[in-house]
């Protein structure tokens, strides 16, 4: 919880998606609350919400490219209006490299009781 908005490690499908979801159900909530509160004080803290949980979604963005082996300066390549889809399928899709990679540990490893 201390390295909450940071780009080091990573993460793996599962985790990944449950984020975009939340993230994107959030977005929509807010926007839709922003919308309809015309009081300039809602919608400021809205924004402000919005701002951390865009720069969460920039770090786990990160963390997932780390995950199938790729570097952070891929999350420039989001911003291509046709390569974005194929990058986003492979964010969601791609299955993570195994063991450690040149970027990151494997968040697999965690989990492994063996010892």
């Amino acid at each position: 919880m201390f390295n909450f908005f940071t780009s080091n490690g990573s993460v793996g499908r599962l985790n990944y998606f449950y984020y975009m979801f939340l993230a994107n159900v959030i977005a929509f909530i807010s926007g839709i609350i922003a919308v309809k509160a015309n009081i300039v004080l809602i919608t400021t803290v809205l924004i402000i919400f919005n701002i951390f949980v865009g720069a969460k979604y920039l770090c786990i963005t990160i963390q997932r490219l780390h995950d199938i082996g790729r570097s952070g300066h891929h999350y420039w390549l989001l911003f291509i209006p046709i390569y974005n889809l194929y990058l986003n399928i492979l964010l969601l899709f791609k299955k993570g490299t195994d063991g450690p990679s040149e970027y990151s540990y494997n968040p697999h490893d965690l989990l492994d009781n063996s010892n």
